[in-house]
C-alpha cells in the first residue's frame, strides 16, 4: 500500500550539486541548484496558486519497525497553475500503522516557469522546494507547507512559502497550493 509521498530528508541536499532531471524518460538537463541568495534590492512579492498531482514512484525502499513503516522514493510532481510543468521529488514518509497517519517530507527540484497570479511576471529557472505534510488515510486527506530553499537561473534569489492540502497517495495524490514568492533579481 503506497501513501502520500513528498519527502527527501534522507539523502544529501540537492543544493549546490548538479541534479539530472528526467521527465517521461527525456533528460531535461544538468542544472546547478545553489542555495537562494538574498538580493540587495527589495524582492518583489508575487501571489501564486495552482494544483499538484503526484506521479508514479521510483526507487521505492520500505522498512518496517514494529508499527512504523518508512518509505523513501522519488517521483514526479506535475504542476498546474503558477508552476509548470513538472518537478522531481525525493520523498520520505513515516507512517504509524496503527493510526494510518504519515509524516511526509520531500525535497522537490523544479525546473520550469513560474507565473504570478496577476500574470505580470513570468520567469524560467530552477527552484528547490521543501515540502512537509501530515497525511491521514482514515480521513483521506493531507495538509502541508512548502518553502523555497534554493533557486537558480531566471529565478535566482527567489524565496517564498505556502500551503498545500488534498488527497494523499502516490501515484494520484493531489491538491491545491497557495503561497507567496519573493522574486529576487530584476522583476
Amino acid at each position: 500500500m503506497r501513501f502520500l509521498s513528498i519527502s527527501g530528508t534522507h539523502g544529501p541536499r540537492l543544493s549546490g550539486v548538479v541534479a539530472m532531471l528526467t521527465v517521461a524518460g527525456l533528460a531535461v538537463g544538468m542544472l546547478a541548484v545553489p542555495s537562494a541568495v538574498a538580493d540587495e534590492k527589495s524582492p518583489r512579492s508575487c501571489a501564486v496558486q495552482g494544483h499538484l498531482t503526484e506521479g508514479d514512484t521510483n526507487n521505492l525502499v520500505t522498512v518496517i519497525h514494529g508499527n512504523t513503516e518508512i518509505d523513501t522514493f522519488t517521483h514526479p510532481i506535475y504542476f498546474d497553475g503558477a508552476f509548470s510543468p513538472v518537478g522531481i521529488a525525493q520523498e520520505r514518509d513515516v507512517t504509524d500503522l496503527t493510526t494510518f497517519v504519515s509524516q511526509v517530507s520531500a525535497t522537490i527540484v523544479y525546473a520550469g516557469r513560474v507565473r504570478c497570479d496577476n500574470g505580470d511576471v513570468s520567469r524560467f529557472g530552477v527552484l528547490e522546494i521543501k515540502f512537509l505534510a501530515t497525511a491521514s488515510f482514515d480521513t483521506n486527506s493531507f495538509v502541508g507547507t512548502f518553502r523555497i530553499i534554493g533557486s537558480a537561473g531566471g529565478l535566482a534569489g527567489t524565496s517564498g512559502h505556502g500551503t498545500v492540502s488534498g488527497v494523499p497517495g502516490v501515484p494520484g495524490g493531489n491538491g491545491p497550493f497557495v503561497g507567496t514568492l519573493h522574486l529576487g533579481g530584476d522583476a
